[in-house]
């Protein structure tokens, strides 16, 4: 199962953000600014018409940094192609994988024969990697014969708008499946620290009022009729 908890943020991101926003054109100072408080639904207003408006930079103020559980290193291959974020991997090399386990997906798991057909090579390649490494062979090479289905954990940090952007494209439902169901941990995860910033990260056809796909789904049409 795939597990999303924020380990640091930015805190106060909203007055970040507002302040960030108003900077542009406001002539006084930082002292008399931070003097400004406004409601929060006055800076939620501000924010979401910039983002709407296309002026994201205010959004790179603004970051998290994830611990990551239970997906798998194909999903992390697929994550680490947003390269404007750090990431920090478990090591195949230092650390020893004899406990990790395969993610099966859910076609498979509905599947009894091609689930038992899982399970078995699973089994055998474990057996297989703990046979190496019995007889000395070091675990950067043993792993050679792993299979990237096998589970990992990695920590993941973002600014905001590089949130907004990788889930424009991940909460995709014509995403694979795994890192579509990350994305939505990610930004369950954000919601706990801010709903409304949790509500900015959304599919790219809701920002863009159309779908950019040759065959689009329902999730535009759902919204439209909401």
């Amino acid at each position: 199962m795939i597990r999303v908890i924020i380990l640091s943020k930015t805190e106060n991101p909203m007055e970040v953000l507002y302040l960030a926003a108003r900077t542009s054109r406001y002539v006084g100072d930082f002292d008399t600014q931070l003097k400004v408080k406004p409601k929060e639904s006055e800076k939620e207003k501000l924010v979401r018409n910039l983002v709407k408006w296309g002026h994201l930079s205010i959004l790179e103020h603004v970051s998290f940094v994830f611990g990551i559980e239970g997906i798998s290193r194909v999903t992390s291959h697929q994550l680490v192609r947003h390269r404007l974020a750090s990431y920090t991997q478990q090591s195949q090399r230092y650390a020893s994988m004899k406990d990790n386990n395969l993610i099966i997906p859910p076609s498979i798991q509905r599947n009894s024969e091609a689930l038992k057909i899982m399970k078995d090579i699973e089994k055998k390649t474990m057996d297989a990697y703990h046979k190496l490494c019995t007889l000395g062979i070091p675990m950067e090479d043993a792993r050679y014969l792993l299979p990237h289905g096998l589970d990992t954990r990695i920590v993941m940090t973002m600014n905001m708008r590089e949130l907004w952007n990788t889930c424009s494209v991940r909460l995709c439902t014509l995403s694979q499946w795994e890192i579509l169901s990350l994305f939505e941990e990610v930004r369950k995860a954000v919601g706990t620290v801010s709903p409304f910033l949790a509500s900015l990260l959304q599919a790219q056809c809701l920002h863009l009022g159309k779908c950019p796909e040759d065959t689009p789904c329902e999730v535009l049409i759902s919204a439209k009729k909401a």
